[in-house]
């Protein structure tokens, strides 16, 4: 919901990783990480990295945030 009000959509290969990184998230500290900011400030990050990467791949849609747009660790 996040990209998409942001006019991003999600590759499919980037759904599944980012469920378990959020949940993974939330299982280490429920406290911190319950909250949007976490999801907000993963998807800014990614769609910074993403107006990066595009530069060097023109053919990229750049309307879609890829699984190498996010840092997932």
């Amino acid at each position: 919901v996040i990209a998409k009000n942001k006019g991003y959509k999600l590759s499919e290969d980037v759904k599944l990783p980012l469920i378990e990184f959020f949940n993974a998230k939330q299982a280490a500290n429920a406290k911190e990480n319950g909250n949007g900011r976490l999801a907000r400030n993963v998807v800014e990050e990614a769609i910074l990295k993403q107006s990066q990467r595009i530069m060097s791949e023109e053919d990229s849609p750049m309307d879609t945030l890829e699984l190498k747009d996010f840092k997932l660790d």
